[in-house]
């Protein structure tokens, strides 16, 4: 698990459309700010209409089969990713701290963890997170 600040890690900039990190078909980038200092973080890729048609041909080609999985097996992928994010949550919180117009940073990790974990098993079927002990 990697620490520190969102300078210090490897932040991806491109746009994930079907399966594989991409550019912007144009190139064009856009700068994420920090709402605190006015100051860029990084530039991402800024999606345009071709990449928009490009991702949403890529969801209605996956669609079918996704649609076809079992209730269960597609519920065991969204709790698969939901244990993913909670196993990054401190890379994840600091990387997206300096752009979280909250302005609490730190603090609200545990509770960014919680939600993102409630979320994904709630679309998966599980309601609420077994606690320890």
């Amino acid at each position: 698990m990697a620490t520190g600040t969102a300078s210090s890690l490897k932040i991806q900039t491109d746009l994930f459309i079907g399966g594989q990190f991409v550019k912007a078909s144009d190139g064009a980038t856009t700068p994420t700010m920090n709402p605190h200092t006015n100051t860029k973080i990084v530039y991402v890729a800024a999606a345009g209409k071709a990449d928009v048609d490009k991702a949403v041909k890529a969801a209605e080609a996956a669609f079918p089969k996704w649609s076809s999985m079992a209730a269960a097996d597609r519920g065991r992928i969204l709790l698969r990713l939901a244990d993913l994010i909670e196993s990054r949550a401190e890379e994840l919180a600091t990387l997206e701290a300096p752009s979280d117009s909250s302005g609490r940073g730190d603090s609200c990790r545990s509770r960014r963890r919680s939600w993102a974990w409630s979320s994904f098993a709630r679309v998966a079927g599980r309601g609420s997170r077994p606690r320890p002990g």
